[in-house]
């Protein structure tokens, strides 16, 4: 085969996957956000795991990957974060409209930061440490002490995505638009959901 050929067969199966995607958005919008909000930050935790493995190899044979570190995070973000995503959005176009104005974005954008951004991750950081040690105090301590920092980082990132995201992206694709943003800041959420004191 050529390379072209090898080209127009990546793009054809490209458009196919995503005219399904488009069509299980229609059909079933909530579990396709859950599942793909799952699917894309528990590839962001194995990115993480392997990265963290590359600076300090196991030891004792064990392997780099956690299996259950990865289901911790995806599943938060298909059971929690994407089912609060898809009604917040929602939620914002009624307060604010749907214009995709410059202005109209960035009051979604600082709304979300202010209101939902801090109460989610701290429900994640909290999350994933109770899930690793089933001790509610220590859960709490730990998601205070990383809450502050995985805020601002938090704010870098999605200040700009979000409002990217209502001005441009339509309403349907949003939630997806974010996980795919999420990948990477999942990447830094899953250092900060398990970082050791």
């Amino acid at each position: 085969a050529t390379s072209f050929s090898v080209l127009r067969q990546a793009g054809r199966a490209i458009t196919n996957g995503w005219r399904w995607y488009a069509q299980a958005l229609v059909k079933h919008p909530l579990r396709t956000k859950c599942t793909s909000a799952g699917v894309l930050l528990g590839s962001a935790d194995i990115i993480r795991q392997r990265y963290e493995a590359s600076l300090t190899p196991p030891i004792d044979g064990h392997s780099w990957y956690s299996a259950k570190r990865t289901a911790i995070l995806a599943s938060w973000y298909s059971m929690v974060h994407a089912p609060w995503v898809h009604v917040w959005f929602q939620g914002l176009d009624m307060a604010y409209g749907s214009a995709a104005t410059l202005r109209i974005a960035l009051l979604k954008a600082a709304t979300d930061q202010v209101i939902s951004m801090p109460i989610i991750l701290f429900g994640m950081l909290f999350y994933a440490s109770y899930m690793n040690t089933s001790d509610w105090d220590a859960a709490w301590q730990q998601a205070k002490r990383n809450h502050f920092d995985t805020c601002a980082g938090a704010a870098i990132t999605w200040m700009p995505a979000l409002t990217f995201a209502f001005a441009v992206i339509p309403p349907q694709y949003r939630l997806l638009f974010i996980n795919v943003v999420q990948i990477g800041f999942g990447i830094f959420v899953s250092k900060m959901a398990n970082k050791k004191d």
